[in-house]
């Protein structure tokens, strides 16, 4: 599967290329939970065509805006297909250009194993410092983690102990380093 998704990048990028011969460089936009595979795949893509690709990660939402603001970026990568979708509508991406290219999962992880369980013990004993969310406003996987902590009637009891990271990125590296005891993260 993973395979699939490589390719289907893979192919995108060289359909740029194609269009684009006199391009000194591909600017790439990427959600934060794919940015390691598109940067491999960005390295396979240079050495083979010559062609440079410049890749910037960060927010789906921040990522957005900034192309609604008329940010110059060849290809965007979301975590969601609510704003691509918006700037078809909007004219701002080619027509028919959409597809998905991987399916996102959120996971509740900590380092610490005392921390993990699947039924969400862990939330509703509240034992813990912090808790990392990415930003629901600006990444989808902020959404998500909003959903699920109000599905569990959690949202407004743990608004005290939420950090909120700009994207799930950050939102992942609050818990790597301490910062958070346990965040919602991406599982790729």
């Amino acid at each position: 599967m993973k395979i699939l998704h490589y390719l289907s990048v893979y192919v995108v990028l060289m359909t740029l290329a194609a269009g684009n011969v006199m391009a000194e460089e591909i600017r790439v936009v990427v959600a934060s939970n794919f940015t390691d595979a598109i940067r491999e795949i960005a390295g396979r893509f240079e050495m083979k065509t010559q062609h440079k690709v410049s890749v910037i990660s960060g927010s789906t939402g921040k990522h957005y805006a900034q192309i609604s603001n008329g940010a110059p970026f060849d290809v965007f990568f979301a975590a969601d297909v609510k704003r691509p979708e918006l700037l078809e509508q909007q004219g701002l991406a080619l027509p028919g250009s959409r597809f998905t290219y991987a399916v996102g999962k959120i996971v509740l992880w900590s380092p610490d194993q005392d921390y993990i369980d699947t039924s969400a013990n862990v939330l509703k004993q509240g034992k813990f410092n912090h808790l990392s969310i990415a930003n629901p406003k600006l990444a989808p996987y902020g959404r998500a983690a909003q959903q699920v902590l109000k599905k569990l009637g959690l949202w407004n009891k743990l608004q005290g102990r939420m950090v909120r990271g700009e994207n799930i990125g950050q939102a992942f590296q609050f818990v790597k380093s301490g910062n958070a005891r346990l965040g919602f993260v991406a599982f790729s």
